[in-house]
Formats: C-alpha cells, structure tokens, sequence
C-alpha cells in the first residue's frame, strides 16, 4: 500500500514537472520565469497565468487578427474576451517580444540583441516571491509573506472593473483604436468635483450631465468605483457617494471604460456579449473629434447616425479628415504669424463642445480685440465671441469638430471664427467666405478711396495723350487759352459724352452764380436748380489746367461712366470760351477731373514720410489712429498703380479693408507718375497765375497749436480739392 502511495506521489510530481516544462499555464509564477506568445501559444493562445476560477487570464496578445505583430503583456476577461489592462501599451513588441519575472519584478523585452526593456514594474520594498491573477482581475506581485509589492489596479489603463478604484488625479485613457492600444487624446479624469472628459486638455463631457446621474452629496470625491448597483463617485473615506448613476443590480462581470470612440461606457457581460448601460456624451456630436477637424456634425432625422460636413467657404481635405478653406491663399496656422493672419467666420448656429466648460478670457470687449488676443498667442487656432455679453472664448492647441445648435443648453448668441493664415502670394486672391464687421474709420474715410480710383481711371486714360505733347507744354499752353469755344466740340466723337449745357442755362439754374456753397479744384462751386426741380452743384472752373478741349472732353467722359454709390453723378457739363463747367445731381458730394492728383501725389509725399495724420480729417480728431489712416493710404496707393497688374482687384480691396486680406505696400516705382502731373499742373499754374485760384493749390501743414480743428490743415484742403463741397 505504502509503494502504490508513493508511486502516485511520484507520479503526480513528475507531472506537475512536465507541466511547468512544457509550458502549462498556472495559478502562480515565480522568478526567474520567461513568458512569450510563441511558447504558450499551442498550449492556451499566449497565456500563461490564470485566475483560481479562470475568469481572467495573463499572457502576451494581440487585439488584431493572427496576422498582426503587435503583442502586449495584458489581463484579458476569459468569457468575453475583453482586455481590462495593458502594460507596454504605448511600446508593443512582436511575437517573439517577451515577459520576465523576476525578484526585482516584471519586465517587458523585445527579443533580440538590445534587452532594454521596453516596460517594466518600479523599484519595488523587497525581493518578489511570486506572480499572481485574482479572480478580480487584479495582478499582484507578492513578497515571501504573500503582501502585495506591486498591483495592476493601482496602475489603470483604460478600464475599472467591479471593485476597482479610480482615484483622485489619476484618469482613464483611450485608446488609439480597437487594435491599436497605445494612448489616446480622449481622457476619463477624476477630480474632487467631479468626473469630466477631456480632449486634448478641453473638457468635453463630465458624468452629472448623465440622465441617469444622481447628485446625492457636496462632499469632495475622492475615488470613482464600480459596484454591482451601478458607478459611483465617492467622498468620506468612501462611506458617502457624492455622485451616483444607478443601474440594475449585478454580479456579473462589469466594467467602465474610456472608449476609442470617445465615449465613456459602463457595460456587462451578458449571456455571450457586453450590453452597454451607460455612454456619455449620450449625443454623439458631442464627442470632440466624431467628424473630424472643423467639420460640423448633425444627426440624420431618420436614425442616430451622425453625419458630416464642412461649412461654406470651406472643403474638406479627406486626407487629413479636415475641412480647409477653399481660397487657396489661406490656410489652417501651422506656425505663429500673428502679423499674417485673418479670420474666417463659421456663421450662426454652430456651436463648439468647450464653449460649456470654460469661461472666457475676457468680458466686454470688441470682437476685434478678441481677433487680436487669438493674433498674438502662438496656441490659439480661433474664437467665439458672445455678442450680447461681448465675451471671447479661445479655441487652444487643437480644434475638434463642429455641431448645429439643437438645444438649449447651447448658446445660440456665439460666432465662432477660424484663425487662417494668408499665403504669401504674387497677387491677391477672392478673400475667405467668412464676414467680418467693417472697421469705423474705414466706413468714414472709404470714399476717399473711390475719388482714388475716379483718379486712376481718368490719369491713366490723360496719360497716354499727354506723353505725345510733354516736349511743347509751355507753348501749347500759350496757344489753349482763348480757343476753346462750345461750338468747337462738335467736331469731337467721344464714346460716352454726357449732355452739354449752354452756358445761359447754368446761369437760369443757379440764378447767374448767385450762392456760393463751396470751393473746390480751380474753381468755385454754385448751388443750383433744374427746370425739373433736380438740385444741381455748378463748378466753374476758372482755371482748368487742362491740355486743350480733347482732354476736357475726355475727362467729362470718363467721369460721367462712372456709378458708384459714394460718389455723385454727373449730369452734364458746359464750355464757352474760357467758361469750362460740370454740373452734377448733388445734395452732398461734387466732383472734378482738375486737380484730382494734388491729393494723391500729397498722399504718396506723407506716405514716404510716415506723417500718415497730416491726411486725416480734423474732425476724426481723437476717433483715428495713425495706423488706420496708414492702412487706408496704403491701400488707395495700391489702386493707382501706373501698372494695371500692379493693382488689386475690388475683392482683394474689401479683403484688405475687412482684415482678410493682408495690406499691400505700394509700388513706389509706379507711381512717380504722379510726381509728373503735379509738375505739370504747377507749370500750369505758373503760367496761368494771377487769377488767386492757385493759392488753393498748395498745402499747409496742421499747427500744433490750432486746437479748434482748422479746416486749413492739408488734409482739409486736399480732401476739397477732390469732392468740392461736403
């Protein structure tokens, strides 16, 4: 009996023997222990440590099919399947990679030359005795009187299971997909208020904003748990929930997991699968980055599906999974050039998921100053700003997508605005689709840039009749006086001509020049009435400064095309002798062809100079700055340009105005025509002189003293020069 006892003895050692040998899996390991797919892989798919009942097992897998090679050391829930912890998440190793315990603790290796571990346990109190799985899913490192060294649960990953603890400032990160486990930007964070969501640093969710969630105390958290009745934050040394989400009772296998999908999900295993019983954000628009980067997500009224689009003004870029805007000169900021940028407006009744959670940057303050706090911080990528409240929320480090206003917890009063940044480029391009509010001054001084267009029209065309004669100006200007009778005119064919008045009617309208309403270029201006009751403004130029009647006829055409909603139109005009007048259909604003490039030629001068307040106008004393008339000078130089391809088009000119569209430098080179006319004009007033007119002609610096606004500041006297009366 004795022998048979011991041959059954014998018997079982030696199998216990040839069980470690060839690899079995156990309950226990113990140092100096080596583990890798490869050796168990016949024998338990890569495990080599089970729980006492089986419900958890240990070993190197990997979440893809057989063909992937990317393994890591994981805790796996037998039944379902599911991985509850990883090690070496963000380092996987291949089939061959492998795990050894020993007494300093775990470590994780790739096989080959280089043994550096690509994850190992801590400097741990003792040497380790032995490597254990509880039937809770908890790995734990024991010394030689079986205390815990080292455990898993302290060490979450992307789940809890039932009876783990979450503590306070430690979190639940994503991971990057299904197969791909290394971390996430999506982030399940605990802190003593609450637990939130975040996004790349931007809460996007927190667990009271659940239907089903409980506020059941104020007292600080300190841990989130599962229980068999649901998930719960919890104050007072754990005796005291402070936020609850009940659920049905269960001991079944449950666990809370910060998904790849964005989303936070408590599920149970039940029957063959996981049912889920709580996701967050339970809209899915709300997950930062569920359509990609500035795309906007709604849901389809026929199902919960989420679909996507990019606003107007924008394309998506399916490579990047992002929306860009369509206007090839701007682009999504991938640098800090806060001198180069613009703003595209994504319109009303969009709304972004951090605008909820945080509070903004400043109160009160216009939307320009909330362009220029995003302009001037390298991490900014764009704004909301509240209009009734005139608060501005920055979009920092990482833009997400989109979603439609859809209920009230939305603010419906926020716009939200994209920083761009403007290609540099040989010409101007269609600004972006996004409006912009239109600066004050730009409002009060734009139709100074009209008269400058009016100027490039009517020069341009002068020019080339001028340049044949400019070798005989003082003798054809000894000749033109006295010659420019009305009945010459009609041997003159030019295409666009307006009505010519006889002199006699201009003397019926304004009752023979009888009130004077302004002065303008080599001329004084006459309030008048058409026998249709039409208020008229007569200039009568007692100095036209003009090369003969070809000209004059010219400029009348020129000027009397031209429609434009700040400028009046011309009706018509009168020559009789050296008695040369444009009647215009005014009740603010004239204008002229004479003298027009007094104001520009000053401008270039003042431009050169830097002395950009000499052209404002003293009544905008204290309402313009100098860089605003800067910029208004700058951009009404750009539209003179002798060089037709040197000029921007009329878009480009209102990018430029509205901000879109960075401000050009004018070309000095082309525009020293403008040096040319005004020699010549001064040659003509020299040989014309005496009549008191050219007086007007030259310009008078501001005094410094004149505090009451003279009206004889350059400025002033240039800005008449151009549009007569005002």
């Amino acid at each position: 009996m004795r022998s048979v006892f011991l041959l059954l003895l014998f018997f079982c050692l030696y199998h216990l023997f040839v069980s470690v040998s060839c690899g079995s899996f156990k309950e226990f390991v113990y140092p100096n222990f080596t583990a890798s797919n490869l050796r168990f892989i016949d024998s338990s798919k890569g495990a080599f440590l089970f729980s006492p009942n089986s419900i958890f097992k240990a070993g190197l897998f990997s979440p893809g099919d057989d063909s992937s090679s990317d393994f890591y050391f994981s805790i796996i829930h037998v039944d379902s399947d599911s991985t509850i912890w990883s090690s070496n998440r963000d380092s996987p190793v291949s089939r061959a990679g492998k795990m050894n315990l020993s007494p300093q603790g775990i470590s994780v290796i790739e096989d080959g030359v280089n043994q550096t571990p690509v994850w190992s346990t801590p400097v741990l109190a003792s040497p380790v005795h032995s490597l254990r799985l509880t039937d809770s899913g908890n790995l734990l490192l024991l010394d030689g009187l079986n205390a815990s060294l080292w455990e898993s649960f302290r060490f979450p990953t992307d789940t809890i299971v039932l009876g783990q603890r979450l503590p306070v400032g430690m979190f639940l990160s994503g991971s990057v997909s299904r197969y791909n486990l290394s971390q996430g930007d999506y982030k399940f964070v605990v802190v003593e208020t609450g637990g939130f969501m975040k996004w790349r640093g931007q809460n996007y969710w927190k667990l009271r904003m659940h239907t089903q969630a409980n506020v059941d105390s104020n007292f600080p958290v300190e841990f989130l748990t599962v229980t068999t009745s649901g998930l719960a934050l919890m104050g007072r040394n754990g005796t005291t929930a402070v936020i609850r989400v009940p659920l049905p009772p269960s001991s079944d296998f449950r666990v809370a997991k910060m998904d790849p999908s964005g989303q936070f999900i408590v599920s149970r295993f039940s029957g063959k699968s996981m049912v889920t019983e709580i996701s967050g954000p339970m809209d899915p628009c709300q997950v930062p980055l569920v359509c990609g980067k500035l795309r906007v997500c709604h849901l389809d009224n026929d199902s919960e599906n989420e679909s996507c689009s990019c606003v107007d003004g924008m394309r998506l870029d399916a490579g990047k999974n992002t929306c860009v805007p369509v206007n090839q000169s701007l682009s999504l900021p991938v640098t800090c050039e806060g001198s180069n940028v613009s703003y595209f407006e994504l319109g009303h009744g969009l709304s972004y998921f951090s605008t909820r959670f945080t509070d903004p940057v400043e109160h009160d303050i216009e939307l320009s100053t909330c362009h220029d706090l995003c302009s001037k911080n390298c991490s900014c990528l764009g704004v909301f700003y509240e209009n009734t409240s005139r608060s501005c929320y920055l979009v920092k480090d990482s833009f997400g997508s989109l979603s439609l206003v859809t209920n009230s917890k939305d603010n419906h009063d926020l716009i939200g605005y994209v920083k761009l940044s403007v290609k540099k480029m040989n010409a101007p391009h269609q600004p972006p689709g996004g409006k912009t509010s239109f600066p004050l001054i730009a409002l009060v001084l734009l139709p100074c840039s009209g008269f400058f267009l009016v100027i490039a029209l009517g020069f341009l065309w002068w020019r080339r009749c001028a340049v044949m004669r400019y070798s005989s100006i003082r003798e054809k200007q000894a000749t033109r006086l006295g010659s420019f009778g009305s009945g010459d005119l009609g041997s003159f064919r030019i295409p666009g001509l307006p009505r010519k008045f006889e002199f006699e009617e201009l003397e019926q309208a304004t009752e023979n020049f009888k009130l004077q309403i302004g002065s303008g270029g080599f001329g004084a201006v006459y309030k008048g009435t058409l026998p249709d009751e039409t208020l008229i403004a007569v200039k009568k130029i007692t100095n036209h400064g003009l090369n003969g009647r070809q000209e004059f006829c010219t400029e009348i055409a020129v000027i009397g095309n031209i429609r434009h909603a700040n400028l009046v139109k011309l009706r018509g005009f009168c020559a009789r002798a050296e008695e040369n007048h444009q009647n215009n259909n005014s009740s603010t604003t004239t204008t002229t062809s004479s003298g027009l490039v007094y104001f520009p030629l000053y401008a270039l001068d003042m431009h050169e100079q830097g002395s950009y307040m000499e052209l404002a106008d003293p009544r905008l004393e204290g309402r313009v700055t100098s860089q605003e008339v800067a910029k208004l000078v700058r951009i009404a130089l750009c539209c003179v340009h002798e060089e037709p391809a040197l000029r921007p088009t009329m878009a480009a000119v209102v990018g430029m105005f509205e901000g879109t569209i960075p401000v050009g430098n004018p070309r000095m080179e082309s525009l020293n025509f403008l040096r040319f006319y005004g020699l010549r004009f001064a040659e003509s007033s020299i040989v014309e002189g005496g009549n008191g007119e050219s007086d007007n002609m030259g310009f008078h610096r501001r005094e410094s003293s004149n505090s009451g606004g003279s009206r004889q500041s350059a400025s002033y006297v240039a800005s008449q020069e151009v549009s007569g009366p005002r």
